[in-house]
């Protein structure tokens, strides 16, 4: 997830725990007040590995247990990479290694599919108006 209201990029802590990451302890410990609507300590951080389309790249993050997302990009990412954001066409635009780089919404999966008769239907195969 890409949050530009996020001052800091973060990790879950699950999810560095899923993917077996190295966490060190943070350089400068903190704590933040916006999850939960309580102060929670940020006292460790990592480095991600993040694909998205052609950009890849490893992120230092903030661990924290959150339930969110497993990866909030905020504006030190956005920052460092000189982000062009588009709230029109919801996209990012930025150049890493010499190459633009568009990232775009990720389309949701539907339920409805149409068939070879025209009419809607939804994964039960249930006629739909």
């Amino acid at each position: 997830m890409i949050d530009g209201g996020s001052y800091v990029n973060i990790i879950a802590k699950i999810a560095s725990e899923k993917m077996s990451l190295k966490v060190e302890p943070h350089p400068h410990p903190y704590n933040v007040n916006w999850v939960y609507k309580t102060a929670q300590p940020i006292t460790h951080c990592c480095q991600v590995h993040i694909h998205m389309s052609n950009y890849e790249d490893h992120v230092s993050c903030d661990v924290l247990d959150i339930d969110i997302a497993y990866i909030l990009l905020g504006r030190a990412w956005l920052y460092n990479l000189d982000v062009i954001t588009s709230g029109r066409y919801n996209t990012y635009e930025f150049k890493f290694k010499k190459k633009g780089i568009v990232l775009k919404p990720v389309k949701p999966k539907s339920n409805i599919s149409n068939n070879k008769e025209g009419t809607i239907t939804d994964k039960n195969n249930k006629t739909r108006d």
